[in-house]
């Protein structure tokens, strides 16, 4: 984990989350770089998921994104299973690539959403819920992926999971997006 090329300013974010700050990162053109490398350089061994979290700690406080980090997180959705690794992928992909894409009025690319097949099948609620919350914003795109939506079964118990309540709740959202109300006639 320490051989992270910016471990140091990973410690740094994690004193300012403890101490109730909010991390706002800008990270030069060279860490977005070794990110990069990194991130490649960790997918290429399978690495464990927690040599994965300062970096992804990272890109989820930084300001800006680079292009070249989508394809690495859209590697972990695709060939990765374990929840926590998917659970702060699937916050980065909102950062890295919607956010990125939003920001750039770009359409969000179809790999993502290839890629979100994967862990709207898992069989952990914050996986499933945090799929859900990254297929939401993903716009009229989400159509795309309707019917892996609507094939998510959850079991009966336990009924207070607040998991299952907002995988419920972004589930109706998705429903209204996907077939409207008709618009009464004045």
């Amino acid at each position: 984990m320490k051989s992270f090329p910016l471990y140091g300013l990973y410690e740094k974010t994690l004193l300012d989350l403890k101490a109730g700050k909010r991390p706002n990162l800008t990270l030069s053109p060279e860490e977005l770089a070794q990110c990069k490398d990194y991130f490649i350089k960790l997918n290429g061994l399978n690495a464990e998921t927690n040599d994965y979290l300062p970096l992804l700690a990272l890109l989820d406080h930084s300001r800006k994104s680079h292009p070249d980090l989508q394809d690495p997180l859209i590697e972990v959705l695709k060939n990765r299973q374990e929840p926590e690794l998917l659970v702060h992928c699937l916050s980065c992909c909102l950062k890295v690539i919607i956010g990125e894409c939003e920001r750039k009025g770009e359409r969000i690319p179809f790999k993502l959403l290839e890629a979100l097949k994967v862990p709207l099948t898992h069989s952990n609620l914050e996986v499933l819920e945090w799929a859900l919350r990254v297929l939401e914003q993903t716009g009229s795109q989400s159509i795309l992926l309707k019917e892996n939506a609507r094939a998510i079964r959850l079991k009966p118990w336990p009924i207070f999971s607040k998991h299952k309540k907002n995988i419920k709740a972004l589930l109706e959202f998705l429903e209204k997006r996907w077939n409207p109300a008709p618009q009464r006639r004045r």
